[in-house]
């Protein structure tokens, strides 16, 4: 069983990235297993922020290998990319270095590392590794416990949506407290079944062994000592502006307080960074604060150690899961501390026996927790150690539970999926050149099980005509395909419907005329639909002008996001597969008035409806189609306007109900707007700023910007010399 290779993918890694909740729980499970002799890898995906030493070379010391993969990623990838771009270049550097022989994956739910490989896993006939995604801060978590809006609706519904995305294809479903299991469930995620959704506490392995006694404590709290990140969802502005108020208000509570302590890494920027609260502190509070952001996770241990006999230690996170911040607080004997009662911080200490150590996150109640506990003195009790062997034991037996499955797995043979019979459906007008090449690429399919009917939209240009009815008489010996003449023109979507009701198979596939399908489309698009059983699926496509060889530009959508969907067509093209029921069901491609004929994004509407309807849309991971850029073609011939309000109007309906259907083209206008202004937004924004660009840059081009205005100013660096020296 342990001769198993256990995979933990992560982008975020102690060592290269300093002090993260992630590579925190990856740093002690990795080391739990391999103390336990199982084969371990970590496949670390993010950048290498600040390294510690030859961070690798420690872990291997271990007996854990590291494969660092990662490679920037290139907004304006060659040739130009619609859609999700980003999942698929970190999709295909995970697959290049992940070991072949991996049995057991760990995915966690942040950035969602595993979206390609378990999306492309739902459609392929191979035994595949365990995978286990573990909820630690989903990015929707994270926004809310910042208390932020979305801001960038491209990026942040993709990215919620692809992590939702792994963890519902993922065989089980790990989260360390019962807190965050409840809050994915009551945002709408989809998980697997109850069985396979685990609770189970953070591991931890102590790197030394912890003291059994505590040193003797003082008469008198002399220090108080922020821990965890500075940022707002761990209540650092909660923190100042609580002490600010106790100042004001009952200065004698802070009067034996002789230094306040900031020990943390620099978070997400919200009112202030670390030193302006310093600074803010100092000036309010007439104290000394000590700023203490650059030591790792021993140091700090260290430092909370050697001052535990006269420090109170405050945790006021406003949201939090599972904090290995307060796991390691509760593990250093004599050491006083309060926190808030968020998420998972009561499971960590026992609920029962912690309730004088805990408060609700706000001024009022913290405040209180903070007299009293600074009135009671060093002397006073402390909440119990966290029982991490405990936790330990059911990670191990966690972890044989999935072993033992991988087994099982490996035994059982690839089930053959019988090939489903298919109507594919070509609707056809004046496009005589692209018909041959379409009916050849047609008839090259590497299956014959599907019939195919091709419907001449009432052409008017002569050598179309001749050349359907050329075609028609060519194709004769194929029994399964049949060539229809329309009375009258209907129009693109009324043409497509009129083809599907001329067959009776299971499935609909819409290819359009002027298109190229690759020779495996018909065979890979039925193989995937019956083992997935979706209602509808889409692929990837490449446009091309003249030469099919030579890609202009990729369209890669990224599923069945209603959200964003009301942004722009993430679903896909309209060459798709769909089950003829569901495509009864919706009735066809909606013509709600007689101008709907002829104009376009009626695959962009069809999609969304099938999708706010509650079927199941995804997106066969391949280059399925070749779509033929034409600057005639019936999209760029039409209005821009009057094609995004077609595929708005799924979302019209919906909430019509609820009278509040003028919403959609203002959210829709408002989003094309600031996609137009973003450059120039972003750059002047502190909170978009602090959210994608690292920290360390921000600080060095602060740095360097009022040095250039010092060297003008004599005074000033006089003044400011040593700050700026340090």
């Amino acid at each position: 069983m342990k001769s198993t290779l256990t995979v933990i993918v992560s982008p975020d890694v102690v060592g290269p990235v300093r002090n993260g909740g992630i590579g925190t729980f990856v740093y002690h499970f990795a080391r739990l297993l391999r103390q336990h002799d199982y084969r371990v890898c970590i496949l670390f995906t993010g950048r290498a922020e600040n390294p510690a030493g030859d961070w690798q070379a420690d872990y291997e010391r271990q007996g854990i290998e590291v494969i660092h993969a990662y490679r920037p990623y290139n907004e304006k990838p060659s040739p130009p990319a619609v859609g999700h771009w980003e999942f698929i270049h970190r999709g295909d550097v995970i697959r290049e270095f992940l070991p072949q022989d991996a049995d057991v994956i760990y995915w966690q739910d942040w950035q969602a590392d595993g979206f390609q490989a378990l999306r492309a896993r739902r459609f392929s006939a191979q035994a595949h590794p365990v995978s286990v995604t573990v909820l630690h801060s989903s990015s929707a978590w994270l926004r809310e416990g910042m208390q932020r809006f979305p801001d960038d609706a491209e990026h942040d519904l993709s990215l919620d949506f692809a992590e939702r995305y792994a963890a519902r294809h993922s065989d089980f479903v790990v989260s360390p407290s019962r807190s965050m299991l409840d809050w994915v469930q009551e945002h709408g995620w989809t998980l697997p079944l109850p069985e396979r959704c685990i609770v189970s506490g953070y591991p931890y392995l102590p790197d030394e062994p912890l003291p059994d006694a505590a040193p003797a404590a003082g008469e008198k709290f002399r220090r108080i000592i922020f821990f965890g990140r500075m940022e707002t969802r761990k209540g650092f502005e909660l923190f100042v502006e609580t002490l600010l108020h106790l100042q004001r208000t009952r200065g004698d509570t802070l009067r034996g307080i002789e230094e306040i302590v900031l020990l943390g890494k620099e978070g997400q920027q919200g009112h202030f960074s670390g030193e302006n609260a310093a600074l803010i502190l100092r000036h309010e509070l007439k104290r000394p604060v000590a700023v203490l952001n650059q030591m790792e996770t021993r140091a700090a241990q260290g430092y909370l150690a050697t001052h535990c006999g006269d420090s109170l230690v405050v945790m006021p996170s406003l949201q939090d899961n599972f904090p290995y911040a307060v796991i390691e607080t509760s593990l250093i004997p004599g050491l006083h501390f309060i926190c808030s009662n968020v998420g998972g911080i009561p499971e960590i200490l026992g609920a029962a026996d912690s309730a004088d150590y805990l408060f609700a996150p706000n001024m009022e109640p913290f405040a209180a927790a903070l007299i009293a506990r600074l009135e009671c003195g060093p002397r006073g009790g402390q909440p119990g150690p966290y029982d991490w062997r405990a936790h330990n034991q059911q990670w191990l037996d966690f972890h044989e539970q999935v072993c033992t499955e991988r087994l099982q797995r490996v035994r059982l043979l690839p089930v053959a999926m019988q090939h489903p019979r298919i109507d594919v459906c070509v609707p056809y007008r004046n496009h005589g050149q692209f018909l041959p090449p379409l009916l050849d690429a047609l008839d090259q399919q590497t299956t014959s099980h599907f019939n195919l009917i091709v419907v001449d939209d009432d052409s008017t240009d002569p050598e179309a005509i001749e050349t359907f009815d050329r075609m028609a008489a060519h194709y004769q010996h194929q029994a399964n395909w049949q060539f229809v003449h329309n009375a009258r023109r209907e129009g693109l979507s009324q043409t497509r419907n009129f083809a599907a009701s001329l067959g009776q198979a299971e499935y609909l596939l819409f290819v359009d005329a002027d298109n190229l399908p690759a020779r495996h489309m018909i065979a890979t698009f039925g193989d995937a639909i019956e083992r997935s059983g979706d209602d509808c699926l889409t692929c990837y496509v490449r446009a091309f002008e003249h030469d099919p060889a030579r890609t202009v530009y990729q369209f890669l959508p990224l599923g069945s996001s209603a959200e964003l969907g009301l942004f722009m067509n993430c679903f896909g093209d309209a060459n798709f597969i769909v089950r003829r029921q569901v495509f009864e069901a919706l009735g066809g491609f909606g013509i709600e008035s007689d101008g709907d004929r002829y104009i376009a994004g009626e695959d962009h509407a069809f999609l969304a409806r099938l999708v706010l309807h509650g079927f199941r849309l995804d997106v066969v991971p391949d280059f399925l189609l070749d779509y033929r850029y034409r600057h005639d073609s019936l999209f760029r011939t039409t209005s821009a306007y009057a094609n995004t309000l077609r595929a708005l109007r799924a979302y019209h309906h919906v909430l019509k109900h609820a009278h509040l259907e003028q919403l959609i083209p203002l959210v829709h206008g408002l989003n094309l707007r600031a996609q137009q202004q973003g450059s120039a937004y972003r750059l002047s924004d502190p909170y978009w700023l602090s959210w994608h660009v690292p920290w360390y840059v921000l600080r060095d081009a602060l740095i360097h910007k009022i040095r250039r205005h010092m060297a003008r100013a004599p005074l000033l660096h006089w003044l400011f010399k040593d700050q700026m020296n340090t």
